[in-house]
């Protein structure tokens, strides 16, 4: 059985571990690999995957504009030591009314990646054209030669939540308000949506808790130990540069924090258990067929259900780590269903946020 490009897991009703039997059936990975994917990678099947990427490895699929409804505008938030640079995208044909905010974080392993990337820009525009939300993508420090290491760029993002809560408070906005990222820039939203959770249970509370959060093929856990059995059946037909084994994943994290064990606790936002994550906003998660990471977020949505969050995740089938760099174009169809699945989980927040505003307007 195939999975269906459209399939999305409405967590409670569907267990992962059926999400998990779909993309692990015991045929040959390779006629699963989306046909964009296996003519860039050159793979053919039973055959040693190459040791290097091409050089036209992270050519666009296909051509991409700005949504002609879309303005983007450059500012750099905070005083001169705290700086943080931010490209925000707005809905031109909204005529100044803004009903949503998203904060979101690019990926890039915390040393590499930014708002240039398309997993950042082409998104971001997708989601403000078909949502009329307003992203907020932010160009985080990131960590280079022990420099910058965390919390830099998780108090980059929490300096840019404050300021998103600003300007919606003096304007009087009642707004939907989302934090989210992909890959690292999920881990990092994830771990500013725990650390708002945290201070709002202890009390100490300044600003909200996100009404929603969106994570695409982000990382959660430390990834030393096998979070789903045999998933590397799929991963071992990439070639190398493609894999995040554990030792990748152990390196990647050690540049982040600075060491290889002890990883603080919002370093690894999914490294708690089920009662820790209790008051997380409802979340959309996007994993990959072909990525080493995918349980991480698999895993996460299982937590977040057991913790009373209602969650939808998607299998992005046939695609790799990161798909959304690609820009989305019909040659990676994928592309487009992630946009689509984003942006009906937006929509079904503001409309949330919206009926509980009336029901409390008529309640007073």
């Amino acid at each position: 059985m195939a999975i269906n490009d459209n399939e999305v897991t409405h967590m409670g009703s569907v267990e992962v571990g059926q999400l998990i039997n779909t993309s692990l059936r015991g045929d040959d990975p390779y006629c699963r690999l989306d046909v964009f994917f296996r003519n860039r990678l050159s793979l053919r099947p039973n055959a040693t995957p190459p040791a290097r990427l091409p050089d036209n490895f992270m050519e666009p699929a296909g051509v991409w504009r700005l949504p002609w409804n879309v303005t983007v505008e450059e500012r750099t938030i905070g005083d001169a030591q705290n700086a943080v640079s931010v490209r925000i995208y707005r809905d031109k044909s909204c005529g100044g009314k803004n009903n949503a905010w998203l904060l979101w974080a690019h990926g890039g392993g915390f040393t590499e990646g930014s708002i240039d990337t398309a997993e950042a820009h082409a998104t971001c525009a997708e989601l403000t054209a078909r949502t009329g939300t307003t992203c907020i993508s932010v160009d985080y420090r990131l960590t280079h030669d022990g420099r910058n290491l965390y919390p830099a760029a998780l108090d980059d993002l929490l300096d840019v939540w404050a300021w998103i809560v600003e300007q919606t408070q003096r304007n009087a906005q009642q707004t939907t308000l989302m934090i989210g990222g992909a890959s690292a820039g999920g881990n990092l939203a994830a771990a500013l949506c725990r650390k708002l959770v945290d201070s709002s249970r202890e009390g100490g509370v300044l600003l909200p808790v996100p009404h929603a959060f969106l994570g695409a093929y982000g990382v959660f856990h430390d990834m030393q130990r096998e979070l789903v059995k045999g998933w590397d059946g799929n991963t071992s037909i990439l070639p190398t540069p493609l894999r995040f084994t554990p030792q990748v994943c152990k390196d990647m994290y050690a540049r982040y924090v600075g060491r290889a064990t002890d990883f603080p606790a919002y370093s690894v936002p999914g490294e708690c258990d089920a009662r820790q994550l209790h008051g997380f906003p409802p979340s959309a998660l996007i994993c990959c067929e072909f990525d080493d990471l995918a349980p991480s977020s698999m895993v996460f949505a299982e937590q977040l259900r057991q913790a009373g969050t209602p969650v939808q995740l998607r299998m992005a089938a046939g695609v790799l780590h990161g798909f959304l760099n690609w820009y989305p174009s019909e040659r990676l169809p994928q592309t487009l269903a992630a946009i689509r699945f984003l942006a009906a989980f937006i929509e079904e927040q503001i409309q949330k946020q919206a009926r509980e505003r009336r029901d409390e307007s008529f309640i007073d």
